[in-house]
């Protein structure tokens, strides 16, 4: 679905300045940490370990994340109800968060640079947490920043569609659709917001997290990747430090075998070592649905 030229004008104003002024909407927030099962197996003994001991980390590549709220998440005042809303991308610690507010001190707004996830797919899925809801529709957006010859830079817009709410708490997925392909080098910035005002005329009170995302070409055993089982895939993301492909196929795979106990300790076990530990409980879903013309 098309989106007016007015909406996507407020958008991208609340995106760059109201993150700052309208905090009544987009606070900094952190999911309080769920209680968590104790004693389950996993399937990969090692790459738990890794994780406990830091060697397996996602890194966030370019060069900065946000220090107005930790990792994406958001909480706030949407259509009369409070409600949460968190993608699901590796969280900032309290040193980098520090070290990049140090950094800000004497830094122009405009010069901040938003850390960059890695993936491999010509078209990535992307989860995010909704907290209980009435309102029923979201906007995601898919969109480069080119520079200008001022030294500023301007939105291109690649994606956006009004999808629906699925009327429960959980964590959903948006992908980016088949008739759109991500360049490899390319940074994508994404972004999913809740529409706050139920009659759709104010499009400026919306609820957003946001991410950026940068497709490069497969190596090594990610190369044949997809002839490989289903089960291994999301491992060998991991490994290859591949966060978007690893938890979508990870949360396909759960989806797909709700009650198989081994996903579900190796879910559990890749989200608390991005600093997720707070939706690992939540219920996965599936796909929004594209609201038509």
């Amino acid at each position: 679905m098309k989106i007016s030229s007015v909406y996507l004008k407020t958008f991208s104003l609340v995106l760059s300045v109201g993150l700052i002024v309208g905090e009544s909407l987009i606070a900094t927030a952190s999911i309080n940490p769920t209680s968590l099962s104790q004693g389950q197996q996993t399937s990969a003994p090692n790459l738990v370990a890794q994780r406990q001991s830091g060697v397996q980390k996602f890194k966030l590549r370019g060069i900065r994340a946000s220090i107005r709220r930790t990792g994406g998440f958001a909480r706030g005042y949407c259509g009369g109800e409070e409600m949460d809303l968190a993608p699901l991308w590796p969280q900032n610690t309290e040193e980098e968060l520090s070290q990049i507010q140090e950094k800000m001190g004497s830094m122009p707004l405009e010069q901040e640079s938003t850390g960059v996830q890695v993936t491999v797919a010509k078209r990535p899925t992307f989860l995010v947490y909704i907290s209980e809801t009435e309102n029923q529709q979201a906007v995601f957006r898919l969109w480069t920043e080119q520079p200008t010859a001022n030294g500023g830079t301007v939105s291109q817009d690649v994606h956006e569609a009004i999808v629906s709410l699925p009327g429960r708490p959980g964590i959903v997925r948006v992908s980016v659709p088949e008739n759109v392909e991500l360049e490899p080098g390319q940074p994508y910035h994404w972004s999913f917001s809740i529409i706050c005002d139920p009659t759709g005329t104010d499009w400026s009170e919306m609820l957003i997290v946001d991410g950026w995302v940068e497709r490069i070409e497969p190596e090594g055993e990610l190369v044949n990747v997809e002839n490989q089982p289903e089960r291994d895939r999301p491992s060998m993301y991991e490994e290859a430090g591949i966060w978007t492909e690893a938890v979508s196929s990870l949360a396909l795979l759960r989806e797909s075998n709700p009650n198989d106990q081994a996903l579900k300790a190796e879910w559990k076990s890749l989200l608390e070592s991005v600093g997720l530990a707070g939706v690992v409980e939540q219920p996965l879903i599936g796909p929004l649905t594209t609201v038509e013309d």
